[in-house]
């Protein structure tokens, strides 16, 4: 494991084999959301606003093809060692982000790298608590939607998102509806 340094004091880390080509070029780097990609510019005519952006993590698993998507395992965009690197098609690509963002009731937060679950009733918004996991998000929302709208509730498991045989008892949760409902 190598690392190369970028600006403000931040710096990536790659494998020992790709330092050597890697750090012939000027790296930089682009803060989205709560992670960073890691970005060097080619000048040229032949792009749009004559610059054409390359990724690090592509440029490291050789992918041009800009249908092909690279992800980081670990979510941190500085991690760039090729254990770190995924190479995912666009099918299992869109899977994956399914996957993260269409379960009810749960949002993932990056910062954390952790799940929160709420749901909202008459305007009034429940917090069901900080998971581990999207799958114990999803089945806590599914037991409050399952108290507050009972039979009627579209939950995570009527969708296909999750499966269990009964719902889990999660005192909390019964007792946060009680405190507020």
């Amino acid at each position: 494991m190598r690392i190369i340094k970028l600006a403000h004091d931040i710096s990536t880390i790659v494998d020992d084999e790709d330092f050597e080509y890697l750090s012939k070029f000027k790296w930089s780097f682009i803060k989205r959301r709560n992670s960073y990609r890691v970005v060097r510019h080619i000048n040229s005519s032949l792009y749009k606003n004559g610059k054409k952006l390359i990724l690090l993590h592509r440029e490291i698993m050789g992918v041009k093809d800009s249908q092909i998507h690279v992800t980081h395992l670990n979510g941190n965009g500085l991690d760039n060692q090729k254990k770190n690197l995924q190479i995912l098609n666009p099918k299992k690509f869109k899977q994956k982000r399914f996957d993260q963002r269409n379960f009810l009731g749960v949002t993932f937060i990056y910062s954390t790298r952790k799940y929160i679950a709420e749901i909202s009733k008459y305007g009034i918004k429940y917090h069901l608590g900080i998971f581990s996991t999207i799958e114990e998000a999803a089945i806590a929302y599914d037991k409050a939607a399952t108290i507050l709208y009972g039979k009627k509730a579209v939950t995570n498991k009527s969708l296909g998102l999750v499966h269990y045989d009964r719902l889990p008892k999660i005192s909390s949760i019964d007792s946060i509806l009680k405190k507020k409902g």
